[in-house]
C-alpha cells in the first residue's frame, strides 16, 4: 500500500507545484473525506488519478501509453479529424487487448458528457486501431464504483472490480478509496487550499 501512496502523493506534489486555488464545489468529496472542496481540486484529482492508473500500468508493463503523441497540457492523445483528442487511461489488458478507458468519477452523467463521450469515444477508438493497427476496446470506467453498470447511451461503464482484473495493480477497491483519505495525499492535495 505504501508503494500506491507514495506514487500518488508525487504525482499530486508535482502536479499541485504548477496549479494554485479555485472555487468551491465537489464530486471527489467522498473520496477525499471532506465535506467541502473546489472544483480546481476535484478537475486536479481526476488527472491525477489518470496518470496514478496509467504509471500503475507502466510498472505493469501493460502501457502502450508512451506510443501516443504528447498534446496539448502534457496529456497523451490521438490525431483524429483534424483534432487532438486525449486518451485518459491506455494499455493492453489481461485479456491481451489494448484497451482505453474515458475515466469519469460522476455517472450520473449530464447530456453534455454523455454527447462528448457518444461523439469522441468511437473517434478515438477508429484513430487507435489503425495507429496500432489492431482492435481496441473502449470503455467509461468510473473508479469509484466497484460494478460495471450499463448507461442507455454510453453502454458498458467499467467499474474498479473489472479494472483491476484488466490491470492488477496490487489495489483493492477499499484500498483505492482509502488513498483520498491519505495524509500524505492531502497535504499535497491541499497544499493551496
Amino acid at each position: 500500500m505504501d508503494k500506491h501512496i507514495n506514487l500518488l502523493s508525487s504525482i499530486i506534489k508535482k502536479a499541485q507545484e504548477k496549479s494554485g486555488p479555485g472555487k468551491n464545489t465537489s464530486s471527489i468529496k467522498l473520496w477525499f473525506g471532506i465535506p467541502q472542496i473546489s472544483q480546481s481540486v476535484c478537475v486536479r484529482a481526476g488527472n491525477w488519478i489518470e496518470d496514478f492508473f496509467n504509471k500503475e500500468i507502466e510498472l505493469l508493463e501493460q502501457s502502450n501509453l508512451a506510443e501516443l503523441q504528447i498534446i496539448k497540457g502534457g496529456k497523451r492523445g490521438v490525431f483524429a479529424e483534424g483534432e487532438e483528442r486525449q486518451v485518459d487511461i491506455f494499455g493492453r489488458s489481461t485479456t491481451q487487448l489494448l484497451t482505453t478507458l474515458e475515466m469519469k468519477t460522476n455517472t450520473s452523467l449530464d447530456r453534455e458528457k454523455i454527447d462528448a463521450i457518444c461523439e469522441h469515444g468511437p473517434v478515438k477508438k477508429t484513430a487507435l486501431e489503425q495507429l496500432f493497427n489492431e482492435t481496441v476496446q473502449s470503455y467509461v470506467f468510473d473508479p469509484f464504483s466497484l460494478e460495471d453498470c450499463d448507461h442507455p447511451k454510453v453502454g458498458r461503464i467499467i467499474g474498479y472490480q473489472t479494472f483491476s482484473h484488466w490491470f492488477p495493480i496490487g489495489l483493492t477497491y477499499d484500498e483505492f478509496w482509502s488513498l483520498g483519505k491519505h495524509p500524505l495525499v492531502q497535504q499535497y492535495a491541499f497544499m493551496y487550499e
